[in-house]
C-alpha cells in the first residue's frame, strides 16, 4: 500500500473524487459501446457510489467549472 507524503486538502479530495468518478463514467459508456451489459452495469453502479459520496460530502463544489 502507498504511503501519502501529507494527506490531500479538501480541494484535492474533492477534485480526485471527481476524477475517478469520469473515470468510471467513461468505461461505463465504453461497455456499453461495445455491447458488455454486464459490464456497463457494473460501472453503473459504481458512478452511482461516486454520485452518493459527492453529494453527502458537497465535493461538486470542486468541479472545474472552466
Amino acid at each position: 500500500m502507498q504511503q501519502l507524503e501529507r494527506l490531500p486538502t479538501r480541494e484535492e479530495f474533492g477534485q480526485n473524487v471527481l476524477k475517478q468518478r469520469e473515470t468510471a463514467f467513461q468505461m461505463e459508456q465504453e461497455a456499453l459501446a461495445s455491447g458488455n451489459t454486464r459490464g456497463a452495469k457494473d460501472y453503473s453502479k459504481i458512478v452511482r457510489q461516486y454520485d452518493k459520496l459527492i453529494y453527502e460530502y458537497g465535493l461538486d463544489r470542486y468541479a472545474d467549472l472552466t
